[in-house]
């Protein structure tokens, strides 16, 4: 069961580094493989510090008690997202893309080729850390909701890079470009699904 329970952590954690391998993907900015080590690396110890410190705030609380407070933290951040998910498609919809047009976009012949332009390493130490704050708050409510350190940092680390890669490579196909939206309603319903199942 914690094996689930640290997939979901990792899946939810880490969506949004798909959503930069997309948009840097859209720019035709290629993420280099030492990059998306860079920024996941970074990504871990920022989820290592959260999921630390979530197993010593374990010894302030009943375990009972420590285990409610933190499948109630992952629950609020999973209605958080719902909620932000729900709020931007009231107030701005999403809009219909002109395939032909974003098509014609992203093959213009003045654009400079996909490989040739790389990602800064200044822009993947930032990623890195936006992404390692980000992971704050949902990894110390894991942490002290009862999920384990190791395993749940190592698979979290293998998804980033995997969401990295993927998404990079995914952001010149049009229909990944149309459900980035919805990044935030799958981080939400992971969260939820984490805080029951944990």
């Amino acid at each position: 069961m914690y094996l689930l329970s640290a997939l979901l952590f990792a899946l939810s954690a880490n969506i949004d580094s798909f959503i930069i391998g997309i948009s840097c993907g859209i720019r035709k900015s290629k993420i280099s493989i030492p990059q998306i080590l860079l920024i996941s690396l970074i990504t871990l110890c920022g989820t290592v510090a959260a999921l630390a410190a979530g197993g010593e705030l374990l010894c302030l609380f009943p375990l009972p008690y420590a285990e409610y407070t933190g499948k109630f933290i992952l629950i609020i951040f999973g209605l958080y997202y719902a909620a932000k998910f729900t709020f931007m498609n009231i107030f701005h919809p999403i809009p219909q893309y002109d395939e032909a047009a974003v098509s014609c976009c992203l093959s213009s012949e003045t654009d400079p080729p996909f490989s040739c332009r790389t990602l800064s390493w200044k822009s993947a130490c930032i990623f890195g850390f936006s992404l390692s704050v980000n992971n704050l708050g949902i990894g110390l409510g894991a942490s002290i909701s009862g999920l384990h350190l190791i395993p749940s940092a190592l698979i979290s680390f293998t998804a980033c890079i995997f969401f990295l890669l993927i998404g990079n490579h995914a952001g010149r196909c049009i229909s990944f470009q149309k459900s980035e939206r919805y990044a935030d309603l799958c981080c939400g319903m992971f969260l939820i699904l984490l805080g029951f199942f944990c």
